[in-house]
């Protein structure tokens, strides 16, 4: 993993991603997002519960097309 500056800022207890600009705090980037609170809970930057709110994996359980439905 790379060490270096971070793309996201932490406010009212959330993490928060660069985007066009501005910090969006309602994004996630995955994995990223994730290990992010582990870390920032780790370095005490974030509450237990934020960290439990956030923590956890989405897995993918399948798809279908639109189109396919009658």
């Amino acid at each position: 993993m790379k060490d270096g500056p971070t793309n996201y800022k932490i406010k009212d207890d959330c993490i928060g991603y660069l985007h066009r600009g501005q910090y969006h705090y309602n994004i996630s980037e995955g994995y990223k997002t994730v290990f992010a609170y582990l870390k920032e809970f780790e370095e005490l930057r974030v509450t237990r519960k934020a960290f439990l709110k956030n923590a956890g994996i989405r897995i993918a359980c399948g798809n279908f097309s639109y189109a396919k439905i009658p």
